[in-house]
């Protein structure tokens, strides 16, 4: 591309129009339109979301949306990393594209580039322990083991609550 590339952002809160506005800009554009909504990467998370709708979706390219499973592991700076990439694919081919969603910090790392790409190192056992179907007893037992600064605090809330 001869023009520098222009980004338009479309952020707020969920429920606003973002969606309706970013397909508009899209088509007077003839461009895409990248997700940021970190509640919206995720297949099976569609109540209180406000997932574009199949038609919304098919009126304008979408990307990062409902294209990660719940259970597996996508952080800010994967997404930042993925972003920047399809934005390298996008500005390619067309002068703009737009960036959408109400997670600012995701907004954030793709604007300001904020440099989350270092892989965090995390015991592999974590995620999948915790995402587990287990019983207060047996969280509590974990909690112990493995954070008992959070166990107190939640021991705290819930005697506090109990008070209320």
């Amino acid at each position: 591309m001869s023009k520098k590339p222009l980004l338009i952002c479309v952020v707020g809160a969920t429920a606003i129009g973002k969606t309706t506005l970013s397909i508009a800009l899209a088509k007077a554009f003839d461009t895409e339109i990248i997700s940021a909504d970190s509640r919206q990467f995720y297949t099976s998370m569609n109540i209180g979301t406000a997932v574009p709708s199949t038609q919304e979706l098919a009126a304008a390219p979408h990307h990062f949306i409902q294209h990660k499973s719940i259970f597996d592991t996508y952080s800010v700076g994967d997404f930042e990393r993925d972003a920047l990439l399809k934005l390298d694919t996008l500005f390619s081919k067309k002068s703009t594209a737009i960036l959408v969603g109400g997670s600012g910090l995701y907004v954030d790392a793709v604007v300001n580039d904020l440099h989350f790409h270092p892989q965090v190192l995390r015991p592999p056992s974590l995620r999948s322990d915790a995402m587990q179907p287990t019983t207060w007893r047996e969280a509590n037992v974990w909690l112990a083991k493995n954070m008992p600064a959070v166990l107190g605090s939640l021991m705290a809330l819930l005697l506090t609550l109990l008070i209320l």
